[in-house]
């Protein structure tokens, strides 16, 4: 795991697994997907994070349903981690219950 994405984990109230690829949380009606996407700034030579949040709603049959989707690129994980809550609360209408 990357140590942002681990730091991340241990900054949101959602209990998440990892997958290999991304952090995941789900609920009796939620998926959440929380990725980190590293792009190099070649003339500078940092490389820049940003973390794609997907929120999914489960469907009665089971499956999952895409609907809210937004990317972050706040350097400060603190922050990021509230910006990332705050929009999953906003997206499901409440905090996920799990």
């Amino acid at each position: 795991m990357s140590e942002k994405l681990d730091q991340l984990r241990e900054r949101l109230p959602l209990p998440t697994v990892f997958t290999g690829q991304s952090l995941v949380c789900i609920s009796q009606q939620w998926r959440v997907e929380i990725t980190e996407q590293t792009s190099k700034d070649y003339a500078s030579g940092s490389t820049r994070s940003s973390f794609r949040v997907r929120v999914s709603e489960k469907l009665d049959d089971g499956t999952y349903q895409p609907g809210h989707e937004e990317v972050f690129a706040i350097e400060d994980i603190g922050r990021l981690a509230e910006e990332i809550d705050r929009f999953i609360t906003y997206a499901v209408g409440d905090p996920p219950r799990v």
